[in-house]
């Protein structure tokens, strides 16, 4: 009769498909927003941690300190503990540049056209694995030069190498490649 006159289906029709609208634009919305704060995190901290490890974050870079409390007070390496001192960084360069046949100012300046230290020792002839052990065997040199000027207990320095240990080469690889280029 009318123009205005509803068929009395349509309405809950329409009911029906203006609340699953709204439910797939919020669905979307929330969806899109998990989507950006994961990316905002793993950009932020592209290295994960160790789960075996609960006191070190999926925020942190291995072996570095995350934004919190004791990246403060140490600066630098251990998340725990007395902060490395400038002879922890010195000796962890020496033993890499060494191992590459290179000086440190050698290495940092190839760093800055270089994506990473296992690159770089790549174009230097080693394997991905002797990278990794390079890297490894320099912080274990400068845990030990820790221990040996009385800053690091011997348990201080093994807990720092196990950090390192339990992540992946690619994990170590950044987390060396940042920690040679910021000290």
């Amino acid at each position: 009769m009318f123009e205005n006159d509803f068929n009395e289906n349509d309405k809950p029709r329409r009911s029906g498909k203006r609340r699953l609208s709204w439910l797939l634009f919020l669905g979307g919305v929330f969806v899109i927003g998990v989507g950006l704060l994961l990316a905002w995190q793993i950009f932020l901290h592209p290295a994960t941690a160790s789960p075996a490890r609960p006191e070190v974050t999926a925020t942190q870079q291995p072996g570095l300190a995350s934004a919190t409390s004791s990246s403060s007070r140490s600066g630098g390496l251990s998340p725990q503990g007395p902060p490395p001192t400038p002879l922890y960084y010195q000796t962890f360069e020496q033993q890499v540049a060494q191992g590459l046949h290179l000086s440190v100012p050698e290495v940092k300046a190839q760093l800055q056209s270089t994506p990473s230290l296992f690159v770089l020792a790549r174009t230097q002839g080693l394997t991905q694995q002797q990278a990794y052990t390079l890297v490894i065997d320099a912080l274990r040199a400068a845990g030990d030069k820790m221990v040996s000027t009385n800053v690091w207990t011997r348990q201080q320095a093994d807990t720092d190498l196990q950090s390192w240990q339990q992540r992946d080469q690619a994990a170590v690889d950044g987390g060396a490649t940042k920690l040679f280029m910021q000290y």
